[in-house]
């Protein structure tokens, strides 16, 4: 899974130069909450409506919205922002995300803006290599670790003519097993569950 499969393409974006009273009615004009800031072709900072929004409330004086005219997007955006490109992995872009604490990221393709991934767009990835929308059932069960746990679960499945529609694993479960939770189609999930648990696999939930 790609950053490209689930960033905006083509995003909305400011000059650094502009005027916050220019720039902050299109957050709201385009229902978005960032906007990359581009100078000369090169992703410079990250504006979000956050930055204006506390400019407005900070100053003791109360910056009404007609002065933000006083203001450019540089005053207030951050500056050399974190990006990736849109072939990297998704959950390299989510780890990025969450160690820098950081609620999107510009997308560079050499060296020009292509797109804009945000926490929605990753938790969406997230529903959807989870299989949460598709009908089926879901089935967690405790796999030794290494690959013949794996290999009973694909054989089992094949055995029952269960289709996976997703496979999830955490590793880190316990110490001797990792976790894995399926989202199968089929009629025999039923029994297919069961040869899960009779082969010495134990199912925690199915639902």
């Amino acid at each position: 899974m790609f950053v490209r499969m689930w960033m905006t393409k083509n995003p909305i974006w400011v000059n650094s130069d502009l005027s916050l009273s220019i720039a902050y009615p299109r957050f709201a004009e385009h229902g978005i909450h960032r906007l990359p800031v581009v100078d000369e072709g090169r992703v410079v900072g990250i504006l979000t409506s956050t930055d204006v929004q506390k400019l407005l409330t900070a100053n003791q004086d109360g910056i009404c919205l007609a002065a933000l005219c006083n203001y450019k997007v540089r005053d207030v955006m951050t500056g050399q922002p974190q990006t990736v490109t849109s072939d990297d992995a998704i959950e390299t872009a989510a780890l990025l995300m969450r160690e820098n604490r950081i609620s999107c990221l510009p997308v560079v393709d050499a060296g020009r803006l292509v797109g804009i991934l945000t926490e929605a767009d990753i938790f969406e990835a997230f529903i959807s290599i989870m299989g949460s929308r598709e009908e089926g059932r879901r089935i967690a069960v405790e796999l030794g670790h290494g690959s013949a746990g794996f290999q009973d679960l694909l054989d089992l499945a094949d055995q029952n003519g269960v289709d996976l529609l997703s496979i999830a694993t955490l590793h880190s479960y316990t110490k001797t097993h990792a976790l894995a939770v399926v989202r199968v189609q089929g009629v025999e999930t039923d029994a297919f569950a069961q040869d899960l648990q009779s082969g010495g696999h134990r199912v925690i939930e199915t639902k």
